[in-house]
């Protein structure tokens, strides 16, 4: 039973390396093609009144 765990922990470490690594790659493309990275880039307070 010890083998298995070790592999079932080493496949969660390595799918978890790839989530990470996933997300990464995301966020620079975002970047790349000039998706904000939240709104305060582009919602004025001025207009919080309207959009909510």
């Amino acid at each position: 039973m010890k083998n298995a765990e070790k592999m079932n922990e080493m496949l969660y470490v390595k799918v978890e390396d790839e989530y990470i690594a996933f997300i990464e790659r995301l966020k620079k493309l975002s970047q790349d093609v000039g998706i904000p990275k939240d709104l305060k880039e582009i919602v004025k307070i001025e207009d919080l009144d309207f959009l909510s």
